[in-house]
């Protein structure tokens, strides 16, 4: 580009002016006050700056010196005549990525009151799971639906009277699980049982009498019973589990002095804060081998024991936060073959 000069530019004079003469580029007139170079004159004789080159010579490349005539200054950039123009492509479009607010799950849950008893749905929103979270409930589904078999020993046992009070039983677990329909299993169980309880005295009368018909024989100048009391069997059994209900139906272990057909259902569901849970069964009283297994009076030859408890257990539980309240209640009828009836 050619170097340029800043040049004020003369106004035509007033025809009752003498025609002064030309004071050049860089002279100003007498009288008249120098304007500020960082803003363009407003008024007198002179009007706004313009931009000429220093030389005279006509050049291909012109630049409009002259404000536009809207009083934009400075000027919008010039547009140099003569030269091809490259295409000016659009300037790309940016736009922020618009992120979605966190999705939170929706369930109703049904409200009453005093004056208006019908329900009411309200919105509860619950922020929605991670991927971690979503993952851990789909594995425990799928151990839930899962079928399995497994196995497992138990041993107790209970100091007591030989023969009579003193216990060791020992058993072996061997179950199956099953999925059943939507959300329960069938359970398939069979355990066998060694039951001991040691040999009754033939020395310690006080003891002896207490077994059976001892007394009586020890009365009469006998002995009684004195063999070692011990019995063994396997016990069956077939049930259906679900999250609320569980049904069950068996036998003692097969095999023993007395069989006894077992079996239970139980439920249990929470109402708010309260929780409930009800148990219907007959079970096997497994307190001693008598009890549990039956045995045989040698004095008089009849087979007695094998007691089991018949009724129902009632159990209520309510949770406020970090504390509770919990209660239980029950009623069972013992029967058992040749014993005395009971209950609890």
């Amino acid at each position: 580009m050619r170097p340029v000069q800043f040049q004020w530019p003369r106004s035509a004079p007033a025809e009752s002016a003498p025609v002064a003469a030309d004071p050049g580029p860089w002279q100003r007139p007498s009288g008249v006050a120098p304007a500020s170079v960082f803003a363009p004159p407003v008024g007198g004789p002179y009007g706004a700056p313009q931009l000429t080159p220093v030389s005279t010579s006509a050049s291909p490349y012109s630049i409009p010196a002259s404000v536009p005539a809207d009083g934009v200054w400075p000027p919008p950039p010039a547009v140099l005549s003569g030269l091809p123009q490259a295409p000016v492509a659009p300037a790309p479009v940016v736009s922020a990525p618009v992120t979605s607010p966190p999705q939170f799950a929706r369930r109703s849950v049904s409200v009453g009151s005093w004056d208006d008893p019908a329900p009411v749905s309200v919105p509860v929103n619950r922020r929605a799971s991670g991927p971690g979270s979503l993952q851990r409930e789909i594995e425990e589904l799928r151990a839930d639906r899962a079928g399995w078999v497994g196995a497992g020993g138990l041993w107790r046992g209970r100091n007591g009277d030989s023969g009579t009070s003193e216990l060791n039983d020992f058993s072996t677990v061997v179950e199956g699980r099953f999925a059943l329909g939507q959300s329960g299993h069938l359970v398939l169980r069979m355990e066998p049982v060694f039951l001991s309880a040691g040999r009754v005295s033939s020395t310690d009368q006080n003891t002896s009498q207490q077994f059976g018909s001892n007394a009586l024989a020890i009365v009469s100048g006998g002995v009684g019973t004195t063999r070692e009391q011990q019995d063994s069997g396997v016990a069956l059994s077939l049930g259906y589990e679900s999250a609320r209900l569980k049904l069950d139906i068996g036998t003692t272990p097969l095999g023993f002095a007395v069989t006894n057909l077992v079996g239970g259902v139980a439920y249990n569901d929470s109402l708010g804060d309260v929780k409930l849970k009800l148990d219907l069964s007959r079970r096997p009283v497994t307190d001693s081998l008598l009890s549990y297994a039956g045995t045989v009076d040698d004095v008089t030859g009849r087979t007695w024991g094998g007691v089991t408890a018949t009724g129902g257990r009632l159990e209520i539980g309510v949770e406020q936060g970090r504390f509770g309240l919990y209660g239980y209640g029950g009623a069972h009828w013992l029967r058992g073959r040749n014993v005395v009836s009971n209950n609890r």
